[in-house]
């Protein structure tokens, strides 16, 4: 029997900056994870953007979330002895006259995230009608590498173990949670879309949105800047470019669609002078909330069964 006073299940974003916390606090705990590869935080583009919307607003809790966003990342490259956050300006090419006017509006409200850029910088990469403005700092986490690095970090540390942990199969009492060979005194859920389909928690406000993105190849285009548009284009691995996403609120399975495929070309070829050729086509479902918000806390009567979902990249 392995025991602890904390089972995190789930090792995407949340069960990761979860579990690093619990680490630095020196909490005991062991993570369980069962892995899959079509994952929302697997697919996930890593960018941490403060201003949101077609009234470009600042993103809920902004202040605090890149404080916070810095400082953690900045302590888990320190721990591992790798490089996954980077503060990179996003270069907001405005679709239309009206997006142009909002951005024009905060600017001159002091809006402190948004600055006037020089359109003669980039015009060799793109057709650009409707001016520019940047956004910085925005942050680049490179998701990927973080899963991975800190998953190896747990296995060494005997702190992660592969294993299907169903809510059917936990047994519950006030002091205790079991299943299979693992006990602890608190089981915490970070297990991405699958907490909807959690008894204990079906009745929260989910509201499941379907995600796509193109993995494309754009081998003259910087990669020091977030490019925006209608969709973004964002530095991913080598010469290769994240380019996405959508929210569809309505649709039949997690798989990539050649609407969004074509839709997403179409808009390349409009937009860009440079020659990028697709390499790949990815899709997920993300855990999201009908408020918007993150859902964390305690079950209300099993007040030591937990929940930790829904964060996206922050």
């Amino acid at each position: 029997m392995i025991n602890s006073k904390f089972i995190i299940v789930g090792q995407g974003i949340c069960g990761t900056l979860l579990s690093y916390n619990f680490y630095k606090n020196g909490l005991d705990f062991i993570v369980i994870d069962n892995p899959q590869q079509n994952t929302a935080s697997k697919i996930a583009s890593g960018v941490i953007n403060p201003v949101t919307g077609r009234r470009v607003v600042q993103t809920w809790m902004i202040e605090e979330l890149l404080q916070a966003s810095e400082k953690t990342y900045s302590e888990i490259e320190n721990l591992l002895n790798i490089s996954i956050f980077k503060k990179i300006p996003i270069l907001q090419i405005h679709t239309n006259t009206q997006m142009k006017n909002n951005f024009s509006k905060q600017f001159a409200n002091n809006q402190k995230y948004i600055q006037e850029t020089n359109q003669n910088e980039f015009q060799n990469y793109f057709h650009i009608q409707n001016e520019t403005h940047k956004i910085y700092p925005s942050f680049l986490l490179d998701v990927q590498s973080l899963l991975i690095n800190w998953k190896n970090f747990l296995i060494k540390k005997k702190l992660l173990f592969e294993y299907n942990c169903t809510p059917e199969s936990i047994l519950l009492n006030k002091n205790k949670c079991s299943f299979g060979n693992f006990n602890a005194e608190n089981i915490i859920f970070c297990c991405g879309i699958n907490d909807k389909h959690n008894h204990y928690f079906q009745n929260l406000p989910w509201a499941l949105n379907k995600g796509e993105a193109l993995i494309v190849q754009i081998p003259t285009l910087p990669r020091s800047t977030i490019y925006k548009n209608k969709y973004s284009i964002i530095p991913w691995k080598q010469d290769l470019f994240w380019v996405g996403s959508n929210y569809q609120w309505i649709f039949e399975n997690d798989k990539p669609s050649a609407l969004f495929k074509n839709e997403v070309e179409t808009n390349l070829k409009k937009l860009l002078k440079i020659p990028f050729k697709i390499i790949d086509h990815v899709a997920s479902i993300r855990p999201a909330n009908l408020e918007r918000r993150p859902f964390v806390g305690w079950h209300k009567t099993f007040t030591n069964l937990g929940l930790f979902n829904g964060m996206g990249t922050k």
